[in-house]
């Protein structure tokens, strides 16, 4: 990280720039033969879903510079790829070392090429053709199940062509199809069998009564792969009523007619389907927008109405129905349904969604259920893990299953061993419907000094910690660093004259003498490419490239010293676009090896963020784990454990990613922050970088006040962030050291409360527009409910923006908080509190505060209402102890009593007592019992009929939470 996010990109477009234009060209000797080599872990056996390590390390050339300089391209035998130009067309992804997953069982040749230069420009980049081209593969053997493609939603479709040796129509429809043109057959399919298109053949399917007109809403669905790049020709073509084609290069378009005439959805921004991999195609129609899907995402949409147009025409499979082009390729499963399916329908089958197994406590795995199986409230899932210990566990066996369940594996609790987790869909009889096995070992007890637990907290020895780092800090300021508060854990390695194992050897003892963690080492400028003679800001295009034994090396010194925290290889890895990025399947080898080395410290890394910015849409990054698919072979996959950003609001305001005349900066900010936590699920821990200085005084954007950084930061964990970094750089005169060490202390004190679990309690405020919005989180801890709040505040309008929008000194705030009564709301660390009326209280906020209230809980709620000699009670419960009964009694004014108590079921939260005197004061007691002992209480206070006034009043017995 040099300068981070916008100033970096321009200096390295900058610095490509004279590179690439330059006219100095350096020109290598002659070398000896090229020799590549393919390493395998864990095997050439492998089952579905195993991730691979691919790694050509062992590749040999006389030039090492030239070889460490070369291009690395892969093919897995799959479908899949990792070369230049594809997956992505005009990418430049290649690298030594990789990871794949197969997700069908079969036998596959994997290949690699290797390519390399004896001419570079003075950047490093190759000039002309290669000098030396070979490739070598290997034989990878995958056992297992065929996965079960989606859509497969609880619909019933109109046409459901599975393509698998036929060309059965097994919807109610039956529609028949036959082999029109040249030579037609089947092969391996996505999953199963496909058609094969390749002899000049294409399938026409016969449709007589026009089965598919007059439906207001419609979906195609079907999966291809194309044999040749330069493939353009119509997938599905209707006429008359839709069609799917791909037009020309990165040129997809959808076509609906209906009553109101003819609409298409294009986009000419398809860059993967000039790749020869399997995709997923699909457009909907839901009698209001066309939209148009690739592989999981939406690429366009049009606006439109009406309903579908009838046609008896027949139905074209690899063929538009006006033209003689013919796909070349594979077509696998093609399906249409009367409902426009939502995109998770589209894309998502069986499936577990969870981070990766290794340094966690424990985690939630969510999976994923196809509406065909849980629309049938009989069928089942039963997971279970089972070790090579003996060790056996079945985490949960369910019917009545939703589209999505969340279960959590306690992974701390495992021994020692090797694991297989098993999840099946079962039917009412025990028959599987479909199974998902995944490995992973544990090779030590108990849980891991530095883990991850289920709520995403970063723990040291079993405890919530929030990290709080510097960037690249010198050892030399350790010491005032942490006296000072600014920060708890260092990030990166500091400078040095040179980086190895021994100065990260000697980082870490100096933070151990400091009182810090650290995540690192970062400052592996070697990446183990030490024959390539340039600058290492310039070395690190070459990344992708990097020696994985050197991270063993590191990972083996340096893994049992007490401050390590977690490993970092690289900063922003995803610098550069697709010309020197490291991509994800490499970022993933490193990973791997890693964990390999060392399974209880977590991996960590950090992106610019820009990309997940409004700015540049809502696809997010190929490194997000919702968009991974296409890198790991079909699976989503994390390339890290732990994630993170740096975007720089304040100083970067003038970027037009920030500068929206329509919005706030701190706006299009927070809305960044939230996409890269949902485009990864929620599933790892995400990190900030937060700007505490000017970072560059040339720009019109002054250094951030002290409030500002302040707002800044707890805008980060009021949205999720697990830990914050500092960018301290480069005006330091500007440096807000006091926001600094105010934050850290608080956050280091509320660490328990701020990375405690989500609680199902609604908070509301009536902040929710600009210059009128504070942002909130709640959590409960210790008979307390916290409610976090943060006034989202834009900076005071410069003269480059577009449109200013200035903002109130202050704004009063309404606050509605589920299930805590009335008291006093506690305001933290200022001294103060205010009134709480039914849940209720107002504040006042200046512009960037932060107020942080502690309300204490109510844990049982109990209402009475008077009718004719009879109590109507109704409660509710605010903690989440299980109780194992209910008991209710009451004493009057009179002095009766109710003989024998009454006793419900702990599910009940109303009762009537009946038999009651008019005009008397009745007292009720509610208790929630464990083991026939009050657990829980509360009374509350009515005189029947005769008068309808009433009041209660709170009495909490035994040990309340």
């Amino acid at each position: 990280m040099n300068t981070k996010y916008l100033k970096q990109l321009g200096l390295l477009f900058l610095l490509t720039l004279l590179a690439t234009l330059g006219t100095s060209v350096s020109v290598t000797g002659q070398a000896g033969p090229l020799v590549p080599h393919i390493d395998v872990h864990p095997g050439t056996s492998v089952a579905v879903g195993e991730e691979v390590l691919f790694d050509a390390t062992g590749t040999t050339y006389d030039d090492a510079s030239a070889l460490q300089k070369g291009r690395f391209e892969w093919a897995f035998g799959d479908g899949y790829v990792l070369k230049h130009g594809e997956p992505i067309y005009y990418s430049m992804d290649s690298g030594t070392a990789c990871t794949h997953f197969y997700m069908r069982p079969g036998t596959y040749t994997a290949t690699l090429t290797v390519s390399v230069w004896d001419q570079f420009t003075t950047g490093g980049d190759p000039v002309g053709d290669p000098v030396a081209v070979e490739t070598t593969t290997t034989q990878i053997t995958v056992i297992g199940q065929d996965p079960q493609l989606p859509p497969r939603p609880a619909d019933v479709p109109l046409l459901e062509m599975m393509l698998d040796g036929d060309l059965t129509d097994s919807s109610p429809s039956g529609l028949p199809a036959t082999w029109q043109g040249g030579t037609g057959g089947f092969t391996r399919g996505m999953a199963g069998q496909a058609a094969d298109l390749t002899g000049g053949a294409h399938i026409t399917v016969t449709d007589t009564t026009s089965v598919f007109g007059g439906q207001e809403e419609l979906t195609l669905s079907l999966w291809a792969r194309k044999r040749a790049t330069d493939t353009y020709a119509y997938l599905v073509d209707k006429p008359g009523q839709f069609s799917l084609g791909i037009l020309g290069s990165r040129t997809l378009r959808a076509t609906f007619v209906t009553s109101n005439g003819s609409v298409r959805a294009t986009s000419y921004l398809a860059y993967e389907i000039d790749g020869l991999q399997w995709h997923h195609y699909a457009a909907t129609y839901d009698g209001a927008t066309v939209r148009l899907f690739l592989d999981g995402r939406e690429l366009a949409s049009e606006v439109y109405s009406g309903t579908l147009a009838t046609s008896t025409d027949n139905l074209l499979i690899g063929k538009e129905a006006d033209s003689t082009d013919v796909w070349d390729g594979y077509v696998d499963e093609v399906k249409v349904y009367d409902r426009a399916l939502s995109l998770e329908e589209l894309y998502t089958g069986f499936e577990l969604w969870h981070a990766p197994f290794q340094a966690r406590i424990a985690q939630y795995i969510y999976v994923q259920v196809p509406g065909q199986v849980h629309r049938d409230a009989t069928n089942k899932l039963k997971m279970t893990v089972e070790g090579d210990n003996a060790y056996s566990t079945v985490l949960v066996e369910k019917s009545s299953l939703a589209a999505e369940e969340k279960v959590l594996l306690r992974n701390g609790d495992l021994p020692a061993g090797a694991y297989t987790l098993t999840a099946q869909l079962l039917d009412s009889g025990d028959a599987v419907l479909e199974e998902i096995q995944e490995t992973f070992a544990k090779p030590y007890d108990g849980i891991p000094a530095m883990g991850i637990d289920e709520n995403n907290a970063i723990c040291v020895d079993g405890e919530p910690f929030f990290p709080v780092t510097p960037w690249l800090l010198n050892e030399g300021y350790m010491e005032d660093w942490q006296t000072n508060g600014y920060v708890n854990t260092l990030f990166a390695e500091g400078w040095y004259a040179e980086h190895n194992v021994d100065t990260w050897t000697d980082y870490l003892n100096a933070a151990q003498s400091n009182g810090l963690y650290a995540i690192g080492p970062e400052r592996w400028f070697g990446l183990g490419l030490a024959h390539i003679d340039l600058d290492p800001a310039w070395r690190r295009h070459f990344a992708r490239n990097a020696d994985i034994g050197v991270i063993t090396d590191y990972v083996s010194a340096t893994r049992d010293l007490p401050a390590l925290m977690a490993w970092m290889w690289l900063d922003e890895p995803d610098l550069g676009g697709r010309g020197y990025r490291v991509p994800p399947p490499v970022l993933s080898a490193w990973t791997y090896a890693t964990h390999q080395a060392d399974p209880r410290h977590p991996v960590a890394t950090n992106f610019t963020g820009g990309t997940w910015l409004p700015y540049y849409g809502t696809r997010g990054y190929d490194y997000d784990y919702l968009n991974s698919a296409a890198w790991f072979g079909g699976k989503k996959y994390f390339s890290v454990d732990i994630s993170g950003f740096d975007i720089y609001p304040l100083e970067y305001r003038e970027h037009p990613a920030l500068n929206d005349p329509d919005r706030g900066v701190m706006d299009l900010y927070v809305e960044a922050i939230d996409r890269s936590i949902a485009k990864n699920y929620d599933l790892v821990p995400f990190m900030s970088f937060v700007e505490v200085c000017d970072i560059d005084e040339s720009r019109q954007t002054p250094g951030p006040t002290h409030e500002q950084v302040l707002m800044e930061a707890w805008l980060n964990v009021v949205h999720g962030i697990k830990g914050i970094n500092w960018f301290h750089y480069f005006e330091y005169d500007t440096i807000q050291y006091d926001a600094m060490a105010e934050f850290t202390d608080q956050i280091t004190r509320l660490a328990d409360v701020v990375l405690g679990p989500e609680v199902d309690r609604p908070v509301t405020d009536s902040a929710n527009e600009r210059g009128n919005r504070v942002d909130t989180m709640i959590r409960e801890h210790d008979g307390a409910v916290y409610v976090f709040a943060v006034r989202v505040t834009e900076p005071e309008p410069l003269d480059f923006e577009e449109q200013g929008y200035p903002e109130p000194e202050s704004i009063t705030v309404d606050f509605a908080v589920e299930g805590v009564g009335s008291g006093l709301a506690e305001v933290f660390d200022e001294g103060r509190t205010v009134p709480v009326t039914g849940g209720t209280f107002s504040d006042t906020f200046a512009r960037e505060a932060v107020h942080i209230y502690k309300i204490e809980v109510v844990p049982l709620d109990l209402h009475a209402r008077p009718g004719d000699e009879t109590i109507y009670l109704d409660w509710k419960i605010h903690v989440t102890d299980t109780i194992d009964s209910w008991q209710i009694n009451y004493t009057s004014d009179t002095g009766t009593a109710l003989m024998p108590p009454l006793t419900l079921t702990s599910t009940a939260r109303s009762a009537v007592i009946t038999d009651v005197t008019n005009g008397v004061w009745y007292t009720v007691t509610l208790s929630g019992l464990v083991d026939e002992t009050s657990w829980l209480s509360d009374t509350a206070t009515t005189i029947t009929r005769s008068q309808r006034s009433a009041f209660r009043s709170c009495a909490c017995s035994g040990a309340a939470p």
